[in-house]
């Protein structure tokens, strides 16, 4: 009898586990879903996390701080970033290559606070117009790098971006580099 029990409720206990499996991806909205993904990647904490922005289409200027777009990566994606080479490394470049290199742009975010934003560029496209910071992808090396645009293209570099002011944008680049560190994601 004791035996008979013990086996009824071993099966009922299976049962229930497997029927509660992807029940909360049926009834999740994807800004939920996204939420529950930066803070299961970092962690329990958002860190940083990177997520896909739109970009005006009249004026080629990138739609900043849309805290709704989808998460591209977290600080658990990355293995480092070298501040000299600009390199940004990641744990699985195929994963990070499939879910950014659709996009035009990308935000970064700190503990849900926006940062900044970056233009998404691929070695082999055209060569774009732009001063600010460039999400780059070098097909050839396999690499991506976080680094101007201006240094990437031999703009003038002198000129700034017209939508963040030059000290705006390095207080929240110190934010960005500084969570890298205490995180022992930095190279220099």
């Amino acid at each position: 009898m004791k035996k008979g029990f013990l086996y009824l409720i071993t099966l009922a206990g299976v049962l229930l586990s497997g029927c509660s499996k992807g029940f909360t991806d049926e009834i999740m909205t994807d800004s939920e879903k996204n939420a529950l993904y930066a803070q299961n990647s970092a962690g329990n904490t958002a860190g940083i996390t990177v997520k896909a922005a739109d970009v005006d289409k009249s004026t080629g200027n990138i739609l900043t701080g849309d805290t709704t777009g989808t998460v591209v990566f977290t600080t658990e994606d990355i293995l480092w970033y070298n501040e000299t080479t600009k390199e940004l490394r990641f744990k699985d470049n195929t994963l990070i290559k499939a879910s950014v290199l659709s996009l035009s742009a990308i935000s970064f975010f700190l503990f849900g606070e926006y940062l900044f934003s970056s233009m998404v560029y691929v070695s082999d496209s055209n060569t774009p117009t732009y001063y600010g910071l460039v999400f780059y992808y070098n097909k050839t090396e396999n690499k991506y790098f976080l680094i101007s645009g201006s240094e990437l293209f031999n703009h003038d570099s002198s000129r700034q971006p017209a939508d963040v002011a030059p000290s705006e944008a390095a207080s929240d680049w110190n934010k960005f580099i500084d969570q890298l560190k205490k995180e022992g994601r930095y190279k220099n």
